[in-house]
């Protein structure tokens, strides 16, 4: 019989041993998938925060005085809308949203007017639209202020600089600059306000930054600035900077715990394969005494510890996937599919947990190797 064949009938003589042995890699599979399914999932629900929190880089003429745009709330210098075309074809910024403001006077008061578009997505890209307002054209929305300070609701024909609109939506009072805005189709404000093809800024959420990168704003102005001459990127940081504090966390806390948890369950694995060696002494003598070589007997151990480290993989990974399902969307709101844990882990549990098996097997198995038969027959 070969080694797998007797490694089978081991483990179906000693079925407690070969138990505990499945059920000490299922451990390290499973609380090792469950750190990286939960570390994706804070990162997805981080991600899914900051997205929903606004756009955290702006596009700026590179002559805008930035203490006037801050104190102002736009750029009274303009862009060319050409520029949205241009940079959409780079990777470090995505979700492009283009805006022209300016104060005008209407009526009895000052409204800030705001055209926007649509977001435009890097490389052609298509993903669920999330941020700007969508205002079709010819109709307006109003801030709270501006509705009830000229009388008008949703459905009201209105007109401003001489054209006709009709007013969408009124928006709930927020106490915020929106109060006394005007949301206009980018098209429509360009037209209102005199500035045909020009925006005030283009607005964008900045992509993937590495957690160890230190200076993330040159990296977007060179990327950016080079396609688009004479702009500059502005960099809203406290935005920017919680994902990657998120994803420093995770890493360390990945980098921290989960060899921890491998070498805790190495030693149990170890122990196990030591404690079966020891139990099989008098078997393990008698084959070495029948001919068998010190690597047959070697290969005997290891052949049973690859062979429970595939089970241990399997029900790792189903204790990993159960857990995950009945725990990740209650704590991780936003991280939609989060919890599932993807093929590329079924197929690192399933290559790997053999392999870290065997490898915490191989002392035992050169101590079973080792034995002298006739010392290990002669105290049988």
């Amino acid at each position: 019989m070969n080694a797998l064949g007797l490694a089978l009938a081991e483990l179906r003589h000693r079925k407690l041993s070969a138990l505990l042995f499945a059920v000490a890699v299922a451990a390290a599979v499973a609380l090792v998938l469950l750190f990286v399914v939960f570390a994706r999932a804070g990162e997805a629900d981080t991600r899914r925060i900051q997205r929903d929190a606004g756009l955290n880089l702006v596009i700026l003429p590179s002559d805008v005085a930035l203490e006037r745009y801050w104190t102002d709330g736009f750029a009274p210098e303009t862009l060319p809308a050409a520029h949205l075309e241009r940079i959409a074809d780079q990777d470090v910024a995505n979700r492009l949203v283009p805006i022209l403001s300016r104060d005008v006077e209407w009526g009895t008061g000052t409204v800030r007017v705001t055209g926007i578009a649509g977001e435009t997505f890097k490389r052609g890209g298509h993903m669920k639209p999330v941020y700007g307002r969508v205002v079709e054209p010819g109709t307006m929305v109003l801030g709270a202020l501006v509705a009830r300070n000229r009388g008008l609701a949703a459905g009201d024909a209105a007109s401003l600089a001489g054209e006709p609109f009709t007013v969408a939506a009124v928006l709930t009072e927020k106490g915020s600059r929106e109060d006394a805005e005007v949301f206009l189709d980018l098209a429509d404000a360009q037209r209102v306000l005199g500035l045909e093809g020009r925006v005030s800024e283009i607005q964008a959420l900045e992509c993937h930054c590495a957690a160890d990168e230190i200076d993330p704003q040159k990296r977007l102005s060179e990327a950016i600035e080079a396609l688009l001459p004479g702009t500059r990127v502005v960099r809203r940081e406290r935005l920017a900077d919680s994902r990657r504090r998120q994803r420093r966390t995770a890493e360390r806390y990945l980098g921290t715990a989960t060899p921890i948890v491998l070498m805790l369950c190495a030693l149990w694995i170890a122990t196990l394969a030591m404690l079966n060696v020891r139990e099989r002494r008098a078997e393990i003598g008698v084959l070495r005494a029948l001919g068998r070589s010190r690597w047959r007997v070697a290969a005997i151990v290891l052949a049973r510890a690859s062979l429970l480290g595939i089970c241990g993989a399997a029900l790792g990974w189903a204790v990993a996937a159960l857990v995950a399902r009945s725990v990740v969307p209650d704590v991780f709101r936003f991280a939609a599919g989060a919890e599932a844990v993807g093929s590329d882990l079924v197929a690192f549990a399933f290559v790997l947990a053999p392999v870290f098996a065997v490898a915490a097997s191989l002392v035992p198995a050169a101590i079973a190797a080792t034995q002298d038969p006739a010392e290990v027959l002669r105290d049988a």
